[in-house]
C-alpha cells in the first residue's frame, strides 16, 4: 500500500497558499470597516505597577504616588461588529479577527496627580484661524479615508449578498433552505451596518465642510475658577455626581436649557475626570437663533479649564440675552475620558435638562447632530440668575486660572 501522506500535505499546502494569495488583495484594498461614530464609545482604565512588582488594573486613577512605580492609562475601543470576518469561503476558509483598538499613554507624577508626561499643561484649542483650519482639515482627511474604506467594503458586502442569494436559489433540499436563508439574512445585516456607517460618516464630513475657512473662531471669554469642593446643588444638571466614564467618539457635547427671558447671568460648573491634559476642556454655549430647536451659533467659549486632581470641579460664568441656549463643553484631547451615565436608569438624578445630547466631532463644527445611540448625562450643574450683576451662585473656594 502506497503512502499518500506526503503528497496530501503538499496538496493542502498549495490550496492554503492559493487561498491566501487571493485573500491578500482583498485585505489590502479594504481594511476592516471603521467603527461607526455611535458605536465607538470606549472605556478608560489604569494599569498600576507597584513597588513590589505587582501589576493591577484599576477603574480609577491613583490619587497618590506612594508605593507606585508606574501608571499606564489605557483606552479600549470595541469593534462595532465583534467576532470573525470571512475573507474567503474556499477550502480552507480564511478568517480575520476584529480585535478592536487599544490606546496606551504612560503617565507621570507631577507632584499633585498622575498626568501625561509629554504635556504637563494641556494645550488649548488653537486660537488662530490658521491652526483652526488645520484641525478641521485633519478631521476632513481622516473622515474621507474612512469613507473610502467603507465604500470599498460595501462592494464586498454586495458580492456576499449576491452569492448568498445564488446559493439560496440553488438549494433543492428542503432541509438546507433554513440555513441558506439564515446566511442570506446575515449577509444583508452586515451590509446594512456598513451602509449605516457610511451615512453617519457622510453626515460628519458634510458638517466638517460647513466650517468656512475664513471664519475666525470665537475668542475665549471670562475666566475659569477651580473649586476646592463640589458646588452646591442646582435646578439644572446632576444632583448626585456620577463616577462612570467613557471615551466618546465626539469631542463636543451640549444640553438644551429651558427658554429664558431677558438678559441673565449663567454659571456652569463641571467635574474633571482627570488632572492635566486628559481632563482638560473648554466650556461652550450655543444659541438657537432661528427657532428650529437646534443649536446654530456659538455665543461664548471659556478659556481652558484644567483640574489639579481627579474629580475636581471648575466653573465659568457668562451673560446672554438669547432665549434658547445649549450649554456643555469641548475637549482638545482625542482620548480624553468624560463622565458619562446613560439616562435612564436614574432620571431623578438629572434635573431641569433634557437628557438628549447634541454633539460635534470637533470644536469648530456646530453641534446640530443629536446623539441618537443613547441619551446620557454628565457631572454638570448650571445656575441661572436674572440679575447679571449678581455674584456667582456656585460657591466654593476659588483659585483663579488664566
Amino acid at each position: 500500500m502506497k503512502r499518500t501522506y506526503g503528497k496530501s500535505r503538499i496538496i493542502l499546502a498549495v490550496q492554503i497558499l492559493s487561498v491566501l494569495i487571493t485573500a491578500v488583495p482583498v485585505a489590502a484594498s479594504a481594511p476592516p470597516a471603521p467603527m461607526p461614530p455611535e458605536d465607538r464609545a470606549g472605556i478608560v482604565y489604569y494599569q498600576a505597577t507597584f513597588a513590589d512588582g505587582t501589576v493591577r488594573d484599576l477603574n480609577e486613577i491613583p490619587k497618590a504616588k506612594k508605593g507606585i512605580r508606574r501608571v499606564v492609562r489605557i483606552s479600549r475601543f470595541e469593534p462595532a461588529v465583534k467576532g470573525y470576518e470571512v475573507l474567503s469561503t474556499r477550502h480552507p476558509m480564511v478568517k480575520s479577527v476584529r480585535p478592536g483598538r487599544t490606546v496606551k499613554h504612560e503617565l507621570a507624577w507631577n507632584g499633585k496627580a498622575w498626568v501625561g508626561p509629554e504635556q504637563r499643561q494641556a494645550k488649548s484649542f488653537p486660537a488662530g484661524t490658521r491652526s483652526m483650519r488645520d484641525v478641521i482639515r485633519r478631521e476632513v482627511r481622516k473622515t474621507e479615508v474612512i469613507l473610502k474604506a467603507l465604500r470599498g467594503r460595501l462592494k464586498q458586502h454586495d458580492h456576499a449578498v449576491a452569492e448568498a442569494e445564488r446559493k439560496l436559489a440553488k438549494v433543492k433540499d428542503v432541509d438546507g433552505e433554513p440555513a441558506a436563508k439564515a446566511d442570506l439574512e446575515k449577509a444583508r445585516r452586515s451590509r446594512r451596518k456598513v451602509l449605516e456607517a457610511i451615512e453617519q460618516y457622510a453626515r460628519q464630513l458634510e458638517a466638517l465642510k460647513e466650517v468656512t475657512e475664513h471664519k475666525k473662531p470665537e475668542r475665549p471669554t471670562g475666566r475659569v475658577e477651580r473649586l476646592q469642593q463640589p458646588p452646591g446643588k442646582s435646578n439644572f444638571g446632576v444632583a448626585k455626581p456620577i463616577t462612570r466614564r467613557a471615551v466618546l467618539p465626539h469631542r463636543l457635547h451640549v444640553w438644551k436649557l429651558d427658554p429664558g427671558k431677558g438678559r441673565r447671568t449663567c454659571t456652569v460648573a463641571m467635574a474633571h475626570p482627570e488632572a492635566g491634559r486628559f481632563g482638560a476642556f473648554h466650556y461652550v454655549v450655543y444659541a438657537d437663533t432661528n427657532a428650529d430647536g437646534l443649536p446654530d451659533k456659538l455665543i461664548a467659549r471659556s478659556p481652558l479649564a484644567q483640574a489639579d486632581a481627579p474629580g475636581q470641579w471648575t466653573k465659568w460664568t457668562f451673560t446672554t440675552s438669547e432665549p434658547t441656549i445649549f450649554v456643555g463643553n469641548t475637549w482638545p484631547e482625542e482620548h480624553a475620558g468624560v463622565y458619562c451615565h446613560r439616562a435612564p436608569p436614574e432620571p431623578a438624578n438629572w434635573r431641569g435638562l433634557d437628557a438628549e445630547v447634541y454633539v460635534a466631532p470637533v470644536f469648530g463644527v456646530t453641534p446640530k447632530r443629536r446623539w441618537t445611540r443613547w441619551p446620557y448625562f454628565t457631572n454638570i450643574r448650571i445656575y441661572v440668575n436674572q440679575n447679571p450683576d449678581a455674584p456667582s451662585p456656585a460657591g466654593g473656594v476659588k483659585i483663579i486660572t488664566n
